[in-house]
């Protein structure tokens, strides 16, 4: 009986013995897409708005009216399958009265969400200068082999820095409006442990803002001393029928030029910037701060002396915005950027493109060191406007106490 009781302790013991644990798989990431999920439609003025006006689109679904800041408007697209899955999508934009009525060229052409792509038929004589389709909202998705273990975690830097996915057994998401602005950026996706990285990353590019149509330079005209059009051939001076301002022929612009006499429109006067309907003292700017002739100078008296003289035959003269007269800049390599802030260079290689950075056939007199004032002020320091160099085809923000050149603007 005891030999009985061994065996069967023995046959207990052995039959209650763990199996062995079988090994956890680890995770390893094994593909990574990209979906945007919505879209805006950008556009940009040439001129601002007047009152009671407003831009609409219509790309299909009847005219929607666009949320303009200033002279950039913006339109969030629905992004149904149909539109998604479009070759081209034909759109209008145009700019509309209070009674709905159309103001001046409506500008056309089709679009592409999947290729990110816009064509115009023309940008001359519509109310647009630049147009952009941007991605509003982007989705990352990354597969895994297995499920997230303990202390693992799937981390993606899509040009904001790493941020972490949230993962739902094999499938980890990432949705952002927050986005590089650019054309083209690239995105990398790996597993951590903690904060250390293990094994490959997953990476791949995608497209937040489609490119901007190319910048072809400005085709000019020139008006006499009464505003009347004249030949191309037609030399400066102060007779009638002699050449006093420049047309943007795309635009409608007229814009003063300078010359070398001693007065008013004298190419090397400079002024202050000052605007006593701003509020506040600093950000009215300063009377009478530069060196000039035949005017107080400042750019308000400059302007209520060309407006007096009727130059060109207009009493409306102003100082341009900074969109306008960033439209002046020329660069010599064909080489122009796209500004995703106030300030910055419009020529993409300002330090080595010929000076000045102007079309000086039909701005002429125009010096290398010329800072000209616009009047679009700097909206953190209200003491401060914006203006453009065009030594290098630069928008800058200055204070305006200091003493610039002007070029003034009417339509």
């Amino acid at each position: 009986m005891k030999k009985i009781y061994f065996f069967g302790v023995m046959l207990w013991a052995f039959c209650n013995v763990a199996p062995a644990a079988t090994p956890a798989i680890s995770p390893a990431l094994q593909s990574a897409s990209v979906t945007t999920t919505s879209f805006t439609f950008s556009a940009t003025l040439l001129t601002p708005l007047l009152k009671g006006e407003s831009v609409k689109m219509d790309y299909g679904n009847g005219l929607k009216a666009m949320h303009c800041v200033e002279q950039a408007c913006t339109l969030a697209l629905t992004a149904s399958k149909n539109l998604l899955s479009a070759e081209s999508v034909d759109y209008t934009i145009g700019v509309y009265d209070v009674k709905k009525n159309v103001q001046g060229e409506v500008q056309t052409g089709t679009f592409s969400l999947s290729a990110m792509t816009i064509t115009p038929d023309t940008l001359t004589q519509t109310p647009v200068s630049a147009m952009r389709v941007l991605a509003a909202v982007v989705k990352f998705t990354a597969s895994l082999t297995a499920p997230l273990t303990k202390n693992d975690s799937v981390k993606i830097d899509y040009g904001k820095g790493l941020k972490i996915m949230t993962c739902s057994g094999k499938t980890c998401v990432l949705s952002s409006n927050v986005l590089p602005v650019q054309t083209t950026a690239n995105y990398t996706i790996g597993l951590y442990k903690g904060s250390v990285r293990q094994y490959d990353t997953l990476s791949g590019s995608y497209h937040p803002a489609s490119a901007p149509p190319p910048v072809t330079p400005s085709s000019y005209s020139k008006i006499s001393n009464t505003g009347a059009v004249l030949e191309d051939s037609a030399t400066q001076g102060l007779g009638e029928a002699e050449w006093a301002c420049t047309k943007d022929n795309q635009t409608g612009l007229i814009w003063e030029i300078k010359n070398t006499d001693k007065g008013l429109h004298n190419n090397i006067a400079t002024y202050s910037w000052y605007d006593a309907t701003v509020q506040g003292s600093a950000a009215k700017g300063k009377i009478n701060g530069g060196v000039c002739y035949e005017s107080r100078c400042d750019t308000e008296s400059y302007k209520n002396a060309v407006n007096a003289a009727k130059h060109c035959g207009a009493e409306n003269w102003r100082l341009p915005t900074r969109n306008e007269l960033m439209r002046l800049i020329y660069c010599s390599d064909g080489n122009y950027s796209t500004l995703s802030s106030a300030t910055g260079y419009v020529c993409t290689n300002g330090n080595v493109v010929t000076s000045p950075t102007i079309n000086t056939t039909y701005f002429p007199h125009i010096t290398q060191n010329y800072w000209v004032w616009t009047s679009t002020q700097d909206t953190i320091s209200r003491s401060y406007a914006l203006l453009v160099d065009f030594k290098v085809g630069y928008v800058d923000d200055y204070t305006k106490i200091s003493a610039n050149h002007v070029f003034l603007v009417h339509r």
